[in-house]
């Protein structure tokens, strides 16, 4: 069976599309972290013929605010991919007959919870652009969701772990590069702040359990 991984090539999906088991990867990138963009390769260009073919989708793709905390350059822009291009994706794959659509939100969703531990029933009060793009997207596609076509959805801690598109601006990546680069762990917030960390390694588990599980 087919799956379609979008944002294949990023830090999540460069270890899913390798690691995933029993399924036929196709990989959907615009390729944002290299050279040449290829915007050909938008998840909104994804052909009907293509996704006829598929069992599921694992979305990955989106756009991030998280370098524009003021909100000034991809307040739009996150909206549009995160939202509606997201929930555009979905309906045109359950038409098409995708059994599965599983799309990475964000924990960040639950906002600021000022030192309290949040639940998955915790009421969401998502306050940056991105965290309420994904909740947005979130409930429109959750609507799509019947017996035919069933959306799951992980809302994504902050990652860490080696990935062939490493990434060091995470939390525990930048402090384990930190202290082999200049032999000291920098922490640059007044470290109160709790936020969840998982290996990357760790998330293919539960993407493989989300595909193969039919009760899912």
């Amino acid at each position: 069976m087919q799956v379609l991984i979008t944002g294949a090539n990023g830090y999540l999906g460069s270890v899913l599309k390798k690691n995933l088991k029993r399924y036929k990867i196709i990989s959907n990138d615009i390729n944002i972290y290299k050279d040449t963009l290829n915007f050909k390769k938008s998840f909104t260009n994804i052909h009907n013929k293509t996704l006829n073919k598929l069992y599921a989708i694992v979305h990955l793709a989106g756009v991030s605010t998280n370098y524009d905390p003021p909100d000034k350059i991809y307040k739009k822009l996150a909206h549009r991919v995160n939202t509606y291009d997201t929930y555009n994706l979905a309906l045109k794959a359950k038409k098409c007959g995708v059994k599965k659509f599983i799309f990475a939100s964000s924990a960040s969703v639950y906002g600021n919870y000022h030192g309290k531990v949040a639940y998955e029933n915790s009421v969401t009060k998502p306050t940056t652009s991105y965290a309420i793009s994904k909740k947005k997207a979130e409930d429109m596609i959750l609507n799509l969701s019947d017996s035919n076509f069933k959306v799951i959805i992980f809302r994504m801690v902050t990652l860490y772990g080696y990935s062939p598109r490493m990434r060091f601006d995470v939390l525990i990546n930048n402090l384990a590069s930190n202290y082999i680069n200049d032999g000291e762990i920098i922490l640059n917030s007044n470290g109160k702040l709790i936020r969840p960390q998982l290996h990357v390694l760790d998330t293919i588990q539960f993407y493989q359990q989300a595909l193969d599980n039919n009760a899912i």
